[in-house]
């Protein structure tokens, strides 16, 4: 089970990566519509060029029948607009593929029907002219019947074509500025979602950095009132007591002075300094100062195996040639505290194992039993949403203000495994 910081990194990701596909997606959409739009407006400016090259060469033959003329010019026109003619739309390669419109059809078949013929006319007329003498020209150029049905042909395919093709780039381009719209939006709402990204991410950092300094100074009050009880109210408790105490031997052969009620209350008070020490101990652990980390934690361990009868285990390894800093040591302390609360409390546990390792330049702490276990993210839900199980919250933030890594493994029926890892800050000692 990841930490929540790793649960939002990855949310995100996934966010970025369905945002970025369908940018690409929309982006790949709109150059194909591009590409077919050019495509089409080739087919019109490909028809066109054609009607034009038939008029071209209608000019020629008019310009041949006044006089002499290089035939081989016209024949060159003449077979060109031939092989457009034949390559490109006769064949079916240019439109019949892209284009496919009833009234296109039934004209590329009357063109592919009549051009033999027109051809064979064509021909023709340019040997007689290409043969005859300088007195001799025929009459001007006069198209036949045919070729003039196969020019309304070429006229009409033109006028098709146009048509079609202004009605198919008017709806691509509908197409287009809708993808546009979608991109322009898509790339607004990634905007947004990188800016709702960032505010959240600064209201996280707000919120932790709020509850790094309450726990600083949950340390501190802590410290305050368990220095109070110790050094003020124990110390009055004491002073107490051994008033009673001197009082019950003074006046033990007396007759009239309660003595029994006194020894009595002395007891009580006796038992009342003791459980105002183990608070105080709880509050702040004093030991922390007289025995160090190591002590502490076990200390902690021992009082969880009277508890419980569980067997647990401490192990510190390389951990006695270090001298660290107070911040690091309480904070420590308090993560291992709350997780064996929270095994003694919730887990049933009957084995619980508790590392804590010098490994340069890092400090590491493993807590692990094989209790029933629990869902890590509905924990983390429910202190989040309710308030309450704040444990888990607890020791997360801990860790981050010690700039370290905390994560749980857990499932149900599994037990548990918390981890904590923190730079280390001590002083070697000789």
């Amino acid at each position: 089970m990841k930490t929540r910081r790793t649960q939002n990194y990855k949310q995100f990701l996934m966010a970025g990566f369905i945002l970025f596909t369908a940018f690409v997606m929309l982006v790949g959409i709109y150059f194909y519509t591009s590409h077919v739009q050019r495509s089409i407006t080739n087919q019109e400016r490909r028809v066109s060029n054609l009607y034009i090259s038939w008029i071209d060469l209608k000019e020629e033959l008019y310009q041949s029948s006044y006089g002499p003329s290089s035939f081989s010019q016209l024949l060159t026109k003449l077979s060109r607009f031939e092989t457009v003619l034949q390559e490109d739309f006769l064949s079916d390669k240019l439109l019949g593929a892209k284009l496919r419109v009833e009234e296109l059809a039934t004209t590329l078949h009357a063109l592919y029907i009549k051009w033999p013929f027109v051809l064979r006319e064509l021909h023709s007329l340019i040997n007689e002219l290409a043969h005859a003498e300088q007195t001799d020209f025929p009459s001007l150029f006069a198209p036949t019947l045919l070729m003039r049905s196969f020019e309304q042909d070429l006229i009409r395919l033109d006028a098709t074509v146009r048509a079609y093709s202004l009605e198919q780039l008017n709806r691509f381009q509908l197409f287009n500025n809708l993808i546009l719209t979608s991109l322009v939006l898509l790339l607004l709402g990634f905007l947004m979602f990188l800016l709702s990204t960032r505010q959240k991410h600064l209201a996280e950092e707000r919120i932790r950095m709020l509850t790094q300094s309450l726990l600083r100074m949950q340390e501190d009050e802590r410290k305050q009132i368990a220095y109070d009880l110790h050094d003020d109210i124990v110390q009055d408790l004491a002073s107490m007591k051994m008033n009673l105490d001197n009082m019950v031997d003074t006046y033990a052969d007396s007759k009239g002075v309660p003595i029994r009620e006194l020894s009595n209350i002395s007891s009580m008070m006796q038992e009342l300094i003791q459980a105002t020490r183990r608070i105080s101990g709880e509050i702040r652990p004093y030991n922390l100062d007289h025995i160090g980390l190591i002590g502490a934690v076990r200390g902690l361990c021992n009082n969880l195996a009277v508890q419980t009868g569980s067997q647990v285990r401490f192990f510190p390894v390389g951990m006695n040639s270090l001298q660290s800093d107070y911040t690091t040591e309480i904070n420590l302390y308090r993560i291992t505290q709350e997780a064996l609360q929270n095994i003694r409390k919730h887990s049933k546990a009957t084995k619980i194992s508790v590392r804590l390792i010098a490994s340069s330049p890092h400090i590491l702490l493993r807590v692990h039993d094989n209790g029933r276990g629990f869902s890590p993210s509905q924990g983390f839900a429910q202190a989040n949403q309710t308030g309450t199980h704040l444990g888990l919250t607890s020791m997360e933030e801990r860790t981050k203000m010690l700039n370290g890594k905390f994560s749980i493994n857990s499932s149900l029926g599994r037990g548990t495994a918390i981890k904590v890892k923190v730079p280390m800050q001590y002083q070697t000692t000789m």
